[in-house]
């Protein structure tokens, strides 16, 4: 397979992928309060964690192979399963809070995750955070980019060009498939929706987090140790 219908495939791939439901469709619904701003730096986090992905996937197999890219990806996803978790203990936590102030009478359930987490001043730079720290996570893009992306496309004969072509490509096709669902959660009826459930929206995506980091955290762990050389 060529590079330009290689580099269309992973791409129909990569777009078929991030329609199906996941911790980063939760992250844009949990920062869906935040504002427009807001959700545009979420969607370049998530985005900027697949450049790292294919790029990461380009010079591990360079200078390494696919054993180093493996190991690599594993590192990094260990690593974002532990921000999972205190991102989903966070957002549990808030939804306690805020209910208890509602059962007093007072509090706004509106009030949005990454504002509480992050002040007034650095609320955008907390949704790129976010956004990047929870894809990094994401065992299904790991799981994209080490095996589809390195086996369909020539990576060790394609010049540097061509690759930095692919990279661009994956980043651009996950901001506007992201962005296209932000979006969604940015039309005003559903904004009006998303801002009256906010605060149980904050417990669903806050166990959601929860449970995948913890089941991430697991097999990254589990892949670590099944790795270590004999007599370790």
């Amino acid at each position: 397979m060529d590079f330009a219908n290689g580099l269309a495939f992973c791409l129909g791939i990569q777009a078929l992928a991030m329609l199906v439901p996941g911790q980063n469709h939760f992250m844009l619904l949990s920062m869906s309060s935040a504002g427009r701003l807001a959700l545009v730096m979420t969607v370049l986090g998530i985005a900027s964690a697949g450049v790292i992905f294919s790029t990461g996937v380009i010079l591990s197999i360079w200078f390494g192979g696919q054993a180093v890219s493996d190991l690599s990806f594993t590192v990094l996803s260990l690593m974002g399963a532990l921000y999972l978790v205190y991102l989903g203990s966070k957002l549990v936590g808030i939804f306690v809070s805020r209910f208890k102030e509602r059962l007093a009478g007072g509090g706004d359930a509106s009030t949005p995750a990454v504002a509480l987490e992050a002040g007034k001043g650095r609320r955008w730079p907390a949704a790129f955070r976010s956004g990047f720290l929870v894809n990094i996570s994401n065992s299904k893009s790991a799981l994209f980019f080490a095996s589809i992306f390195s086996t369909t496309l020539p990576l060790a004969d394609l010049a540097i060009p061509y690759l930095a072509v692919a990279v661009i490509a994956f980043f651009l096709n996950s901001v506007l498939f992201h962005g296209m669902v932000a979006g969604v959660f940015m039309v005003p009826r559903v904004r009006d929706v998303l801002l009256h459930y906010n605060l149980f929206i904050q417990l669903i995506a806050g166990s959601v987090f929860l449970v995948f980091g913890s089941v991430y955290a697991y097999y990254a762990v589990a892949t670590l140790l099944a790795a270590r050389p004999l007599g370790m």
